[in-house]
């Protein structure tokens, strides 16, 4: 693969959650690019009558509604979902 990959992407050194892996650090420029060349793998938590249904039902958290989600993949641990500011941060 030409460029950028979210599949080549080094852990960052700080924060840390399950399993050991580390909270990711990508600039604007580079989530720009990863949602251009990789539209399938990047989204949003939108505030879906299934998503709504899983916050009332305990399942996931409502302040993830409304932030950016990826797919990654990480040695040792497979493919993973990844939800800002709980597993990756996108810095000005």
């Amino acid at each position: 693969m030409v460029g950028f990959s979210i599949f080549d992407r080094k852990p960052a050194t700080e924060g840390r959650w399950q399993k050991g892996l580390h909270l990711k650090h990508f600039t604007k420029k580079e989530w720009e690019q990863m949602v251009r060349n990789h539209p399938d793998y990047t989204g949003k938590w939108e505030p879906t009558p299934f998503n709504m249904d899983r916050v009332a039902a305990g399942e996931i958290p409502a302040e993830i509604i409304g932030k950016r989600n990826m797919l990654s993949y990480e040695p040792g641990v497979g493919t993973v979902l990844l939800t800002e500011g709980m597993h990756f941060i996108i810095d000005d």
